[in-house]
């Protein structure tokens, strides 16, 4: 009797040990599959030079890529890099006194991106980007930004809808009808975003 009295008090003491310790590993694993997936704003924040995109969210495993770090790359070779990526990649076209960087992400995302002729490949600094998110929801996801508060909403010829949370918001944010792909738009001055996508210098890799 003393000694089952005497060994209850320890097998809980060791039941409370061993859940600690499974929760203590069960936390980190989540907080390290959680930077895995690049949905944070690290690796966006490197390539793009903005904030991360609030709209992207690709699913796991619906779009697998070979990753490309920041890469400076001539109009040949990232036409060449991007052909057989599965969905339509777009770009602003060669932009005077730039040189073009392309970086893609294994889970479905890609940048075009426009950096001054000294500039480094993966600098932070802010500058003109073009990205492409694998998102089969892209459409619907531009229409809700564009039905929100304060949000700048037009829809262009051809079935286009491009959207940004305000005038003053860099990003801007167009879409498809049919086509999984969240295009991020993206520029120091919004009003030149939006003028490359008025005046039609935006165009698909082809």
């Amino acid at each position: 009797m003393s000694n089952s009295n005497h060994q209850r008090p320890l097998d809980s003491r060791k039941r409370i040990a061993v859940l600690v310790f499974l929760l203590a590993v069960i936390g980190v694993v989540a907080w390290v599959l959680s930077g895995s997936r690049g949905g944070g704003g690290a690796n966006n924040q490197a390539v793009d030079g903005s904030k991360p995109s609030s709209l992207s969210s690709a699913k796991p495993g619906a779009v697998t890529l070979t990753a490309i770090p920041a890469s400076i790359v001539s109009a040949e070779q990232l036409l060449a890099a991007t052909k057989g990526l599965g969905f339509p990649i777009y770009w602003n076209g060669d932009m005077q006194g730039t040189k073009i960087e392309l970086t893609v992400l294994t889970e479905g995302k890609v940048f075009v991106r426009y950096l001054p002729k000294d500039a480094a490949a993966g600098s932070t600094n802010p500058y003109f980007t073009v990205a492409s998110y694998y998102d089969s929801g892209a459409f619907g996801k531009v229409q809700n930004l564009g039905a929100s508060a304060g949000a700048k909403y037009i829809k262009y010829k051809g079935g286009a809808v491009a959207a940004s949370a305000s005038n003053s918001d860099s990003n801007i944010y167009f879409a498809f009808d049919g086509n999984p792909v969240l295009y991020d738009l993206y520029s120091p001055d919004p009003l030149v975003a939006w003028n490359a996508l008025d005046t039609g210098t935006l165009s698909i890799l082809r």
